[in-house]
């Protein structure tokens, strides 16, 4: 999903690994994950984790996510985050910065994932926000 996913359509090759799990309770998750390597939850009450298998070359972690909903409470950058399992990957994307960046790629069929047009603007070589709203915390933050 997002920058490794843009990677791979420009043939550029990309260190980061990022996965979206959609469909599995956090709990789960975890307990599957502990199966095949190091889970370090950095984020749980979000649903941010560092993934290593076991017997890994490298000490590289793959971070992994469940699909969240940010709601604004105010100025700034305060935030209620709610983890959502069964939240549609194109509303996830939603919440991403770029066209560019709000591609994924579903692991298992190879279907690419693309609400926002993102592969057209990097083939037309253009940079487009998702929305209007996009910076609007980093703005607030900076007119007051």
């Amino acid at each position: 999903m997002g920058g490794v996913v843009r990677d791979n359509l420009i043939n550029k090759s990309s260190k980061d690994i990022y996965l979206l799990i959609t469909n599995l309770e956090v709990n789960k998750i975890v307990e599957i994950l502990n199966c095949h390597g190091k889970v370090n939850v950095v984020g749980k009450s979000f649903g941010i984790f560092k993934f290593r298998e076991h017997n890994s070359q490298t000490d590289d972690y793959f971070d992994i996510a469940i699909p969240r909903k940010e709601i604004k409470k105010g100025k700034h950058d305060s935030f209620d985050l709610s983890c959502d399992p069964l939240l549609p990957i194109e509303q996830y994307l939603r919440r991403k910065d770029f066209t560019m960046n709000a591609i994924a790629q579903d692991v298992i069929s190879g279907e690419i994932i693309d609400p926002f047009d993102g592969q057209l603007d990097i083939y037309n070589k253009r940079i487009r926000i998702i929305s209007s709203n996009s910076f609007e915390e980093l703005y607030s933050f900076h007119r007051d």
